[in-house]
């Protein structure tokens, strides 16, 4: 008689299985040795050759709260197999088990959606149906990826953040480059915008680049702290 194991598909002659080979196919879904061995009918389902039956779920959320976490949710299932055999009663299976409420079908991609309280159910009837099981995303990954990315956009929204600059140090640095320009500065922080704007224009003319490249950074530092005072302290 062959066997399939559920998880990797591997198969297996029962005249001819060793312990290692017993071992392998428990420790596939468990992960523990000392799992069970009458449980084993849930881990190798008979092979007669053919292909077996494919369920392909994947786990998506219907409600989230306000901090983020995932409070309820839903697992897309998509059946693949002979219909008459396999698709059919599993189908006629949903139906009386799980209330409509519950429950919706998509003709046009032929996947069920249902609620997640009655995902222990349907995994158990799928397995015992020898539909081999296949997740796209479980629970577990969803709400995993869902921390990710909240963090990332966490530290993203942290690192974009604009950053609020002082006025009074905008001040400040501005009365020293015009001063570093020979322009100057008495009474420069009541100055109206006319006034400012002009002696801007002379500093710059002193720090431009083109004319003295040694001046650089300077004519940069000028303009940055301009951009800012002339929106929000030289208005009027």
């Amino acid at each position: 008689m062959l066997y399939k194991c559920s998880n990797c598909q591997n198969i297996i002659d029962s005249e001819y299985i060793t312990l290692g080979q017993l071992n392998h196919f428990i420790t596939c879904i468990t992960g523990n040795f000392s799992y069970p061995y009458k449980k084993l009918n849930y881990i190798l389902v008979p092979f007669d050759g053919e292909e077996m039956p494919k369920a392909t779920l994947s786990y998506e959320a219907l409600q989230i709260d306000t901090e983020g976490n995932v409070t309820e949710g839903a697992y897309k299932l998509k059946l693949e197999g002979n219909f008459k055999s396999d698709i059919e009663p599993m189908v006629t299976f949903v139906k009386a088990a799980i209330p409509s409420s519950d429950r919706t079908y998509d003709p046009t991609t032929r996947e069920w959606f249902y609620h997640e309280k009655f995902h222990p159910t349907m995994e158990q009837a799928l397995k015992g149906s020898r539909f081999v099981l296949n997740y796209t995303v479980t629970k577990e990954q969803f709400v995993e990826l869902k921390r990710k990315q909240d963090e990332f956009a966490r530290q993203a929204g942290q690192t974009f953040q604009v950053k609020q600059y002082d006025t009074n140090e905008d001040l400040a640095k501005f009365g020293i480059l015009l001063t570093e320009a020979a322009i100057p500065t008495k009474d420069y922080v009541s100055w109206s915008r006319e006034i400012a704007t002009s002696f801007w224009k002379k500093a710059l003319k002193f720090f431009h680049p083109d004319l003295h490249p040694e001046r650089t950074e300077q004519a940069s530092e000028l303009n940055e702290v301009w951009s800012r005072l002339k929106e929000g302290y030289y208005i009027k």
